[in-house]
């Protein structure tokens, strides 16, 4: 068997050291599009996140209005048979009717707003 000699391992360990300057430079490039990836990741992250953020207030401006949806319907029909019922007699049966659905519906959005809430913290 022939002696290895110092010559003869640097001329096996060419193409590694030649092979290895490639990988370097390789890294050297991945770590530049990481920095301009990280870059364009904080450019666009304000845009990001503020969007649920409005969507969770777009919904609470939602619900505020259905709720006073029917907090009016339910003032209205009250007052509409209280006025009816100062002037004339007739009709008072049909605007308690009326009255009662207007309650009926805002107990079931309450009902539907606690569900929520208890589903969120359930």
């Amino acid at each position: 068997m022939a002696e290895l000699t110092l010559e003869m391992l640097r001329e096996e360990l060419a193409p590694f050291r030649t092979g290895l300057a490639s990988l370097q430079g390789n890294f050297t490039a991945m770590e530049r599009n990481v920095a301009v990836l990280q870059a364009d990741v904080a450019a666009m992250r304000p845009n990001v996140d503020g969007i649920p953020l409005i969507q969770r207030a777009v919904s609470v401006l939602q619900e505020d209005v259905r709720t006073l949806r029917d907090d009016m319907t339910v003032v209205s029909t009250t007052t509409m048979r209280l006025d009816r019922t100062r002037d004339h007699h007739e009709g008072v049966l049909t605007d308690i009717l009326r009255e009662m659905r207007a309650v009926h519906v805002q107990i079931a959005g309450i009902a539907s707003r606690v569900r929520k809430l208890e589903g969120v913290e359930g």
